[in-house]
C-alpha cells in the first residue's frame, strides 16, 4: 500500500459568495481531504473575520444524499477534536492580507485507517459542495479554494467511513430547555455543541447538557457545563494556534477559545508596549501604548492563543475513541433527545455529531 496526496482542485478563483461543486475523482480509498479556502483582506484591519467565518457549509454529498455537513467553524473544531492540534490555518488581520481556513476532512480515526476511509467508487457521484460569502472587510475578487485528497493505493477498500453532521441550528433564548431530535440509525462516535455570542462566554448560553434516551430509560449524560467542559479537557486538547492582531489600546478581540483561555502577546511595532488581558474569557482586552505612555493604535502583534474548546465548542466522546464496540448504539432506542437549557438569548449554538457511515 502506498500513501499519495491528489490534487483535486488547485486554488481556484471563486465568486465573493456562491455554492460550488466539485468532483471528488478519484479511485482509491481516501484517508483524509485537505481544504485550503482563502481571502484578502481589504485596505482596512479585518477584525474578527478569519477565512472560516465566510463558510457557510461545507457538505460531502452524492446525488440527494448528504453524508459530511458542517460549518466552517465547525470544520476547524471537529479537525482539532479529530487530530489532537489546530489545522494550519493562517490568521491575519493586518490590511491586505491574506487569510487561509486550512483544515482535514478526516474519514478514520487517524491518517492511513484501512477500517474506517472513504471510498468514492461506492458512491455514483461523490462531490464536495461549498457554500461560502466573503466578509465587508475581505477584498472583492480574491477568494480561492483548493483540495487535496490523501489517498491509500492499494488498500482494500474499507467497509465505513466517519463523518461529521450538523442536526441542528438554533438561536438561543434567555431560559428554557431546547431539545434537538437525534437519529436513532447509526452509531455515535461523537457529539459537539457549539455556543457563540460576541461578548459572552459559551457556558453563559448553554448552562446544562442532557442525554435522554426514551424518556427516562437511559442517561447517557446530565451534565452542567463546568462538569462538561472538565470532561472535555481530560479527553482532549489543549489546542493553540498563532495569528498577527492589531492591537488598539482598549480594543478587544476574539480568541475563538470559548473559555478556559490564555493569551500571550509580542508587538512588532517599533516603541510600543502591548498586552493582551484575557483571564480565561473567549475575547481578549488589548492594551497598546507608546513608550512614553501615549495611547497606541494600529501595533501589529504576534499573538499565540491557548485553550480547550475550538471555536466555542464541547466535545463528548463516546466510549474509547479507537474501539467502535464502545461508541453509543443508538438502535434499541425508539426516541433519543438532546436537552440543553439556556441561559443567553442571541447566542448561535449548533449541534453536530460525528457516525461511522456505510456507504452504499
Amino acid at each position: 500500500m502506498n500513501y499519495r496526496e491528489v490534487l483535486i482542485e488547485d486554488d481556484k478563483t471563486l465568486a465573493d459568495s456562491g455554492t460550488e461543486t466539485f468532483d471528488i475523482n478519484v479511485t482509491d480509498p481516501i484517508t483524509e481531504l485537505e481544504i485550503r479556502f482563502k481571502v484578502k483582506n481589504s485596505t482596512a484591519t479585518a477584525d474578527d473575520v478569519p477565512a472560516e467565518t465566510a463558510l457557510d457549509k461545507v457538505e460531502i454529498i452524492d446525488g440527494g444524499q448528504v453524508y459530511f455537513s458542517l460549518t466552517g467553524e465547525e470544520c476547524i473544531a471537529a479537525a482539532c477534536y479529530d487530530t489532537g492540534r489546530w489545522p494550519p490555518c493562517w490568521y491575519n488581520e493586518t490590511l491586505s492580507a491574506n487569510q487561509r481556513a486550512n483544515f482535514p476532512i478526516r474519514f478514520g480515526r487517524y491518517l492511513g485507517d484501512t477500517q474506517f476511509g472513504f471510498s468514492p467508487r461506492k458512491l455514483v457521484n461523490p462531490q464536495l459542495r461549498v457554500t461560502w460569502a466573503k466578509n465587508a472587510l475581505h477584498l472583492t475578487g480574491y477568494v480561492t479554494l483548493g483540495i487535496i485528497a490523501r489517498v491509500m493505493t492499494g488498500a482494500p477498500e474499507p467497509p465505513q467511513c466517519l463523518m461529521w453532521k450538523q442536526i441542528e441550528e438554533f438561536t438561543s433564548a434567555s431560559s428554557g430547555v431546547k431539545t434537538v431530535n437525534m437519529p436513532v440509525d447509526h452509531p455515535y462516535r461523537r457529539l459537539m455543541t457549539r455556543a457563540y455570542i460576541t461578548s459572552a462566554l459559551m457556558s453563559e448560553i448553554v448552562s446544562h447538557f442532557k442525554l435522554d434516551c426514551d424518556v427516562g430509560k437511559l442517561l447517557v449524560f446530565d451534565l452542567d457545563e463546568s462538569e462538561m467542559s472538565t470532561i472535555v479537557r481530560s479527553v482532549f486538547g489543549p489546542y493553540t494556534y498563532r495569528k498577527v492582531d492589531m492591537f488598539d489600546q482598549g480594543g478587544r478581540a476574539q480568541a475563538w477559545m470559548g473559555g478556559d483561555t490564555v493569551v500571550s502577546a509580542q508587538t512588532n511595532s517599533a516603541e510600543s508596549f502591548v498586552q493582551a488581558y484575557c483571564s480565561g474569557w473567549s475575547y481578549y482586552d488589548q492594551i497598546a501604548l507608546k513608550w512614553d505612555g501615549t495611547v497606541r493604535t494600529d501595533a501589529a502583534t504576534d499573538v499565540l492563543v491557548w485553550g480547550s474548546h475550538p471555536h466555542n465548542t464541547w466535545c463528548y466522546q463516546f466510549g474509547r475513541k479507537d474501539e467502535p464496540d464502545t461508541w453509543f448504539h443508538p438502535t434499541e432506542f425508539k426516541t433519543i433527545d438532546l436537552k440543553l437549557t439556556q441561559a443567553l438569548a442571541d447566542g448561535k449554538v449548533q449541534v453536530s455529531f460525528q457516525q461511522p457511515r456505510t456507504l452504499p
